[in-house]
Formats: structure tokens, sequence, C-alpha cells
């Protein structure tokens, strides 16, 4: 039996609705660059994290195996880590951040809005939380870190040390 090689009739109703659709219609693209999130995101260098899922067997200190790897940006609104499992989403957690920069932690209460599989390591999910309960403390110590990881004095420190790596690459260069 050979293959129909016709479209369906939906889809040829679909091409002709959509051709005749006015551009005034079509809501207007969003700016370049533009974004969504109420707090902009920076990244976290020198940053441990423990992520575990929250729950009655957490209370008691026997769920606390720490889930993230990584954290690899933040802001008042949440962060996004390097998971080592799939997490599902809508799942409660609890997260500690430990900045080493500034010898402190922030610690709360998030909920799991996004999880996607690293495709070029399996192992890797990349997980968005976001606070449920960010303490107006925990806010401040985030707004302070965003003002030191975007200052021009990090981003010249960030950058010398990526030439060193960069020129410490070169060296070891088999020839």
């Amino acid at each position: 039996m050979a293959p129909d090689t016709n479209p369906p009739d939906w889809f040829q109703q679909f091409k002709e609705l959509n051709a005749t659709r006015k551009a005034e219609e079509a809501p207007a693209p969003a700016p370049k660059g533009s974004e969504r999130r109420k707090h902009l995101r920076f990244e976290v260098d020198g940053a441990t994290i423990t992520l575990y899922r929250e729950g009655l067997l957490s209370l008691v200190g026997l769920g606390k195996e720490n889930k993230a790897k990584i954290a690899l940006d933040l802001s008042e609104g949440g962060l996004q880590v390097v998971a080592r499992e799939r997490l599902p989403i809508g799942a409660k957690v609890r997260i500690h951040l430990e900045i080493e920069k500034f010898k402190d932690a922030i610690e709360a209460p998030a909920v799991v809005r996004w999880c996607y599989q690293n495709a070029q390591k399996k192992a890797d999910f990349h997980v968005g939380l976001q606070f449920t309960d960010l303490a107006s403390l925990e806010s401040r110590k985030i707004a302070s870190m965003r003002d030191f990881y975007n200052s021009p004095q990090h981003r010249a420190l960030k950058e010398s040390r990526r030439k060193k790596r960069n020129d410490s690459d070169m060296l070891q260069m088999p020839k």
C-alpha cells in the first residue's frame, strides 16, 4: 500500500488561515534581549550549593541527599543549578548556597519550575528554581552580591583569570 502524499484537509485549512492572518493581529515580537523576569540574574563564582527535596524524610534528616552539583546563576527570584538527577516540576526543595567571597550563605525554600537534561553530559540536569518564601534579609544579600559580581573590578578579575587559563592551556599543547 502506497503512502498518501496529499496533506490532510485540516493542514491545508491551517495554512490558509495563517496566510490570511493580518499583520496587526500578530503579537508584536519581543524586543531583542527582553527579559520576562522581575529580577536580573548574575553568574555566581565560588559558590557551593546544597539542594534537597522537602518532605517528611528531610525533616528528620534522612532525605537530605544533595541533588545539586553547581549553581549557575542567581537572582532574588530564584536560581539555576546543575543537578545530579531529574527533578519533577513542582517539587518543593530547599537550597543552601554558600558564597566563598562573602563568607555567607543563603537558605531558602524553592519550587522546581523547569528541568532539562544536558545534551552533552547526560548525567547533568539543568534546573530552574523559583524561591517561594525568600526572607527580606536573604533578598538584600542577593542584591549586594549582584552589585559585586557585576562590578567592573570583578569583571576585570574574571577576565584576567580567563586569560591566565588560556595562556597556560597554550603552553601545555603538544607539538
